[in-house]
């Protein structure tokens, strides 16, 4: 099986993944701009749920999958002082889900598009070391991906 390492992805999170946001809340407007530079997601994505639809002339359990459900994950990011951070950390009070886009490198693939609610927010202050800010995020309906269109 060694030989097979040489196709192995090189895929990782790096420098310049970011997390995008539609400009005003506005549900016909398809502008996304940077809120925050993502330094780590969490298991990001969806699932089903399983349905067990047994029945009683069957001799083993069957299920079924249920609808796909978006999971809750953590985001790590860069502290930047502006008002984007403000709005989303507001957005945890509001209750009202966002139209994101979470944007990777050119190299390293393509974009998630998604609706979240911020479920919470923290700021953990340590004395000499950049700041940073996490938020827990809610995917609430479908993800799709986008490929990075070839420069």
């Amino acid at each position: 099986m060694a030989e097979d390492t040489v196709n192995v992805s090189a895929g990782r999170l790096t420098a310049g993944t970011k997390l995008q946001r539609v400009a005003n809340a506005s549900p016909l407007s398809s502008t996304y701009e940077t809120i925050l530079e993502v330094m780590e997601v969490g298991d990001f994505g969806a699932e089903s749920d399983l349905k067990d639809v047994t029945r009683i002339t069957d001799f083993t359990k069957v299920f079924m999958v249920g609808l796909p459900e978006g999971v809750e994950f953590p985001l790590r990011c860069n502290w930047v002082t502006n008002t984007q951070h403000q709005e989303i950390m507001e957005a945890q009070t509001t209750g009202i889900a966002g139209r994101f886009k979470l944007l990777m490198p050119p190299a390293e693939g393509g974009s998630f598009l998604f609706s979240a609610l911020t479920r919470g927010w923290r700021f953990p202050v340590v004395a000499n070391v950049p700041q940073e800010i996490r938020f827990t995020m809610k995917i609430t309906g479908t993800i799709d991906y986008q490929e990075n269109s070839p420069a």
